[in-house]
């Protein structure tokens, strides 16, 4: 499975940019986009992709990533997506 971590660097432009292909690809399930798009966070949500749509949110928190996935995922899955994870860490580290 390949995930993809994304997360805006402007608020601005990333949303509007998101929020324009989001809709138009189904990239974005308008089950979660009041999680990705809210007015009680002003900043850009760090999201991850799973086989293609935006299946969860992602934090920097101190040198961790930590991962939220929105639906159940499987062991196997959830390991991969924390390897991921822990990549983007050091990266960021």
């Amino acid at each position: 499975m390949r995930f993809w971590l994304a997360r805006c660097c402007s608020r601005a432009f990333g949303r509007a940019r998101e929020a324009l292909h989001a809709s138009r690809k189904g990239v974005l399930t308008e089950e979660h986009r009041p999680k990705v798009f809210t007015s009680k966070r002003p900043h850009s949500l760090g999201t991850f992709l799973m086989d293609g749509t935006v299946a969860g949110a992602w934090w920097h928190r101190g040198d961790r990533v930590e991962v939220e996935p929105w639906e159940p995922i499987a062991d196997a899955t959830r390991r991969e997506l924390d390897g991921e994870a822990a990549r983007l860490a050091r990266f960021m580290s």
